[in-house]
């Protein structure tokens, strides 16, 4: 999985850690259409945020038990704003969630929970997910979605995946936008500048420059100890 992955792994890295940086990705990642629709959102000084992520997942038949990656298997409840740092828990941000295949109920689309936003407190379980006693279910809506669509959402939004039950792969990205001069939440990854209606030449245009950001991140963090993405403790009192 890691090697068709848009972002660095969430544990060890090495100094040859493997990525896909791609030129048909960084079209996707500033696609004038997409940015618009963000740029209606929280305006138009728009960056690429780090946390981002390539999903394949495979008919859940043909998986391993001990499978629990989210990037594979079904994804547990969460919620974005906490899978960043605190730093970033002010950020104006939205995910935008891409279906490359038809996201249907068989296949396993998204769900959300719909209600007033706030953060929940999340456990390190087999995922990092919401802690138990926080959710009604019941009240999750299916999010289907064709191949070539898109779900945008707010970062405390709560959802999940469900399970594919089909013999086919559902294959998506979920990519995220911040305004500019915010905090990431995800310090230690590059980040870069998708718009800027107020400075047009700081916006990046070559997927290469883009790579290469990526190759240094790599060759630095490789140097250093260990940074933990979740901020999430398994002995808080929610998750006890």
């Amino acid at each position: 999985f890691q090697p068709m992955d848009i972002s660095l792994p969430g544990d060890t890295i090495l100094a040859d850690t493997p990525f896909h940086f791609g030129p048909a990705v960084f079209e996707m990642v500033t696609c004038p259409r997409l940015l618009d629709a963000v740029e209606c959102l929280i305006g138009g000084e728009l960056t690429s945020n780090p946390i981002q992520h390539v999903r394949i997942k495979p008919p859940t038949t043909t998986l391993r038990g001990d499978e629990i990656r989210a990037h594979v298997t079904a994804t547990d409840w969460h919620q974005d704003r906490a899978v960043a740092h605190a730093e970033s828990d002010a950020t104006q941000m939205v995910t935008v969630w891409l279906a490359i295949t038809d996201a249907t109920v068989e296949n396993g689309c998204l769900q959300a929970i719909p209600g007033k936003p706030r953060m929940y407190p999340h456990c390190p379980k087999k995922q990092t997910a919401i802690a138990d006693g926080f959710l009604n279910e019941a009240d999750a809506v299916p999010l289907p979605v064709k191949a070539g669509g898109a779900v945008i959402f707010h970062p405390l939004t709560p959802h999940a995946s469900l399970v594919n039950r089909t013999e086919g792969f559902r294959w998506s990205f979920d990519i995220r936008y911040n305004v500019t001069g915010q905090p990431t939440g995800r310090s230690h990854f590059p980040d870069f500048i998708a718009r800027s209606r107020r400075a047009p030449h700081t916006e990046l245009k070559d997927w290469r420059q883009w790579r290469e950001l990526w190759v240094e991140a790599r060759a630095r963090l490789a140097q250093k100890p260990h940074i933990p993405i979740h901020r999430w403790q398994a002995d808080s009192p929610a998750c006890a």
